[in-house]
């Protein structure tokens, strides 16, 4: 069975909780993915590092939170990966679509499957790496992810393989554009988020001590 991203996204859907915070970024995803959750970000600037902000979202957060992007978001920002092991987050997930390509409108190849060992490289980058891509070739495969996915602990980074690059941009959501937009989706979800262990050092107090 030919993959899209269609079809690979569809999959998706049935391994979401309703309580997980999902982001969902690029410029042709957004137009084929349907909503997730009602805690769902679509994001389509491929030059901004938001796994970084994702990151310190999950840091502070007891909820799930889902990240899927193409291959060529994970090249542009792929020293992130490192922020996302340390953080050592077991709420923290991550789909990536390989189409090998940057662009799906402008077919031009990327350098993603010239890695020996995608798997090899996030595995050692300090992240479970797995490949999901037979999963989604079948509705019961889908559900053994989903019993799979129920029992992962993260950060994890999942692989799935594109083999159709044919686009169904005939969904409508809403993108949101910039940071502030973000701060109030994060302001807006504080159920289920934490106070940080540790307070901030009162450094004025520390130095009349000395």
């Amino acid at each position: 069975m030919k993959l899209t991203r269609k079809r690979i996204l569809n999959g998706i859907s049935s391994l979401v909780f309703d309580t997980d915070i999902v982001f969902c970024i690029g410029a042709t995803l957004y137009k084929e993915a349907p909503k997730f959750t009602e805690s769902t970000v679509f994001l389509d600037n491929n030059f901004v590092d938001f796994f970084s902000v994702i990151t310190g979202i999950a840091m502070s957060t007891d909820k799930r939170v889902l990240v899927i992007v193409e291959d060529q978001y994970l090249l542009r920002h792929f020293n992130a990966i490192l922020q996302l092991a340390v953080s050592k987050c077991s709420n923290l997930f991550m789909i990536v679509i390989v189409t090998a390509l940057y662009d799906a409108s402008i077919p031009q190849v990327n350098l993603f499957n010239s890695l020996r060992s995608v798997k090899g490289v996030l595995f050692n980058s300090g992240v479970l790496a797995h490949d999901y891509t037979h999963y989604f070739e079948s509705a019961a495969a889908i559900k053994q992810l989903k019993k799979v996915y129920l029992y992962t602990v993260g950060p994890v980074v999942g692989v799935a393989e594109v083999s159709n690059n044919k686009l169904y941009a005939n969904v409508t959501n809403t993108i949101t554009t910039d940071f502030e937009e973000i701060s109030e989706f994060i302001k807006n979800k504080k159920e289920g988020v934490s106070e940080p262990k540790s307070k901030s050092l009162d450094l004025d107090k520390i130095m009349k001590e000395k």
